[in-house]
């Protein structure tokens, strides 16, 4: 595995047609760093529209987690300055047990912790 190979990961759902003429480039979703000094993991990603609504983020971010806490270093993954106004990003964090820590005017962090239960 390279060294890049732990920073993202991105993929082109198969067989997926251009959308409106255009043509779709999937997904990017990765680490944003290594853990920090207090074991955080800082997770971020975009998705082309062509490709939302289809589960593809929601299992790009659970794999990350999980990947991410098979590091002994790794103690919890969060998603910061996520904006309130972004309701499909926050239904894939919720998916995969994220919950909020912190709140500002316009966003959120979120935070899943190892061995959280509530993680699918």
């Amino acid at each position: 595995m390279s060294v890049s190979s732990l920073f993202s990961t991105s993929a082109r759902p198969p067989n997926r047609p251009p959308r409106h003429g255009k043509s779709t480039r999937g997904y990017l979703a990765g680490f944003k760093g290594f853990p920090d000094q207090n074991g955080e993991a800082e997770i971020g990603y975009g998705i082309d529209p062509g490709c939302q609504q289809q589960g593809y983020m929601t299992e790009a971010v659970q794999r990350l987690i999980t990947w991410a806490f098979e590091e002994p270093a790794c103690l919890s993954v969060v998603a910061r300055d996520t904006k309130k106004g972004n309701v499909a990003s926050q239904r894939v964090l919720a998916k995969v047990g994220m919950q909020a820590y912190e709140e500002s005017e316009d966003a959120l962090w979120l935070r899943v912790e190892r061995g959280n239960p509530e993680r699918s």
